[in-house]
């Protein structure tokens, strides 16, 4: 009696995160965040169900692993999409599930982002918030909430991009060539986290050159993979955010502009009029402005994945 309900429940789910997808192609803004309350509601309904043993054949290898998808892009919506906002995300829950956290394949790595720097980047965009409202309010307990943050950012630094790529690979067969793409992926997210840490903490003594030209090189050589390229929207924006020299800008708009051409996504207009808009903004306002001073309202309700 329990299995058809169950059923509904997962067909639902899957129901409801393709709305979100479509949702953030046709808008790019503001309703996915709805769709994901949904989600959760679900999701948890499920767990309670399943923790009470209702429903023994619920725990197949088919629902398992619809459950397991559909909660990965949860996190992957929900993280980067609290990035730019002014609230904490608490969709980390979620990322530590165990029941949940096996080998990642591609399909299953958020979109190329792998689990690791997802973590960290879930925890910079809360630490982030903190630290916006300790400054508001002088908070005394500023300089440990700093330091937890660049002890985030150290963590996230010494990820080993290559040994996420080579177990993305099938053990039987590995590619080399594709074992170099991943990594150049997942080095480009590692860049992107990096840049989006330090910019929050708001320092100026931070040398991103490094990082920028890293990401940027990255982001133009995966051009040449049109599947993998295709989940660098995220870390291309923050690059842009980074970038203040005009060549660097003009990568930035290159990069956005065979993202457009390969998937005709309206977030990728959004975050070209963003970056247009913030490079406009930064110019006329000189020394006086740095990159991503306010990330609270830069890109306000954007899901820029």
């Amino acid at each position: 009696m329990f299995r058809p309900s169950s059923r509904n429940k997962d067909a639902t789910m899957a129901t409801i995160l393709l709305l979100i997808f479509i949702d953030i192609v046709d808008s790019g803004i503001d309703g996915w965040s709805f769709h994901i309350r949904g989600v959760k509601a679900l999701y948890q309904s499920i767990a309670q169900s399943n923790s009470h043993g209702n429903d023994e054949m619920d725990r197949g290898e088919a629902a398992l692993e619809l459950r397991t998808f559909i909660v990965r892009q949860l996190s992957l919506i929900e993280t980067l999409g609290a990035t730019f906002s002014d609230s904490i995300s608490l969709s980390e829950c979620y990322i530590v599930n165990q029941s949940i956290l096996h080998k990642e394949s591609i399909v299953r790595s958020f979109l190329g982002c792998p689990e690791y720097l997802l973590r960290a980047i879930w925890f910079l965009s809360n630490q982030r918030v903190v630290l916006m409202e300790s400054r508001r309010h002088d908070d005394a307990d500023m300089s440990g909430h700093v330091q937890d943050t660049v002890v985030m950012l150290e963590l996230a630094n010494g990820f080993d991009c290559f040994a996420w790529a080579s177990s993305c690979q099938q053990p039987r067969a590995p590619s080399p060539a594709k074992t170099n793409h991943l990594f150049m992926l997942a080095q480009a997210y590692k860049c992107a986290t990096l840049l989006y840490g330090r910019q929050a903490l708001g320092a100026e003594t931070w040398d991103d050159e490094h990082l920028l030209s890293q990401l940027l090189e990255l982001a133009e050589f995966l051009q040449h993979d049109a599947t993998l390229f295709k989940c660098l929207l995220w870390p291309i924006f923050i690059a842009g955010l980074a970038s203040k020299a005009h060549r660097q800008q003009e990568a930035v708009t290159e990069s956005l502009r065979r993202l457009w051409d390969l998937t005709n996504c309206l977030n990728v207009i959004g975050a070209s009029k963003i970056l247009r808009n913030f490079w406009g903004k930064n110019k006329q306002a000189g020394d006086q402005m740095r990159a991503m001073p306010k990330l609270e309202g830069l890109a306000h309700g954007w899901l820029l994945i």
